[in-house]
């Protein structure tokens, strides 16, 4: 599975990992799956249509919730935090902030957590879209299942190090 054109960056930047891996570490991670289910959570890095490259957002959220089974879903890939909530005419995007907790008890949602890293598609230099997200710090999500609620926090973070690296490989 490629994520671009051979020898493009995103495809040297796995291909350097696999290579600095320890071969059992490196087996472990081509074991799993893209998709799960646990505790009444499905999850996919990309989303339920495609567990892999799928992008969800805006334009096939509904479509997304209403392939999904489970009450909640968690999805990645694009880096953006968010929360939708299907809605009789689909699904409707709900603000969040950060260090206020979601109430996710009533409905289907699909939660995307965000991440360290530019959102994806990059909007411009992918450096920029780091460099501008580093400040305010990175996406994560903290999912009490119990009481069925999320909060978004944010850690800040120095791309500095990473870029050095990324060039000194030819990144």
């Amino acid at each position: 599975l490629r994520f671009g054109e051979p020898g493009s960056p995103a495809v040297r930047s796995l291909e350097l990992a696999a290579e600095r891996l320890p071969a059992d570490d490196l087996a472990w991670m081509r074991s799993r799956r893209p998709a799960a289910r646990r505790d009444g959570v499905q999850c996919w890095h990309g989303g339920p249509h495609n567990a892999v490259r799928e992008y969800v957002g805006a334009s096939n959220a509904a479509a997304c919730l209403a392939t999904q089974r489970a009450p909640l879903g968690l999805v990645g890939h694009t880096h953006e935090p968010a929360a939708w909530l299907q809605t009789p005419r689909g699904a409707r995007r709900v603000p969040i902030e950060p260090g206020v907790p979601l109430d996710l008890s009533a409905g289907k949602w699909i939660l995307n957590p965000g991440a360290a890293g530019a959102p994806m598609p990059p909007r411009g230099d992918w450096w920029d879209g780091l460099d501008a997200l580093a400040g305010d710090g990175a996406w994560f999500l903290m999912l009490d299942l119990e009481r069925r609620v999320g909060t978004w926090l944010r850690a800040p973070f120095d791309p500095a190090p990473a870029r050095a690296r990324a060039i000194a490989l030819g990144l």
